[in-house]
């Protein structure tokens, strides 16, 4: 073998190894190009939380957040998510599948402890959820009670 075929052998294995490498490149940044929208568009249909309410007891002592997860595809119900602190209950909304705002949901106080939260929606009757939240003299968790199912 001589010097001039040696070169001419490294020079088709190092095209070989950039056109590998060009190919892995190529194929990571198409894979991102589809990916990434699709991952945020599934993010945002099931996943991510619309604040609909922030409501606060008369002392400011406890407060519940209402939100909308997601959002309703055609005709489908939406979800809501009520949460205090670190507990949550998920509730379906029926509104046609239009999406839904904070004229859907009330939330009523009835002590610093003790709250109503209705949901509204075109296609249902009104949803109630009663919530309890620990105090001094109460020591179980605090608790969602739904009065009205689906």
């Amino acid at each position: 073998m001589n010097f001039n075929q040696e070169n001419i052998e490294q020079d088709i294995k190092n095209i070989k190894m950039r056109t590998k490498r060009g190919c892995l490149i190529f194929v990571a940044i198409l894979a991102l190009i589809i990916i990434l929208p699709i991952g945020k568009f599934i993010y945002d249909a099931e996943y991510r939380e619309y604040p609909l309410i922030v409501s606060h007891s008369p002392s400011n002592t406890n407060t519940i957040e209402v939100v909308e997860v997601g959002s309703p595809w055609f005709f489908t119900s939406s979800k809501v998510k009520i949460k205090y602190k670190s507990i949550h209950i998920n509730r379906p909304l029926h509104n046609d599948g239009v999406g839904i705002s904070n004229e859907n949901v009330m939330v009523d106080w009835k002590s610093d402890y003790e709250a109503t939260i209705t949901l509204y929606g075109d296609k249902q009757e009104p949803d109630t959820v009663e919530f309890t939240a620990r105090d001094k003299n109460n020591k179980d968790k605090p608790s969602f009670r739904v009065n009205n199912t689906d």
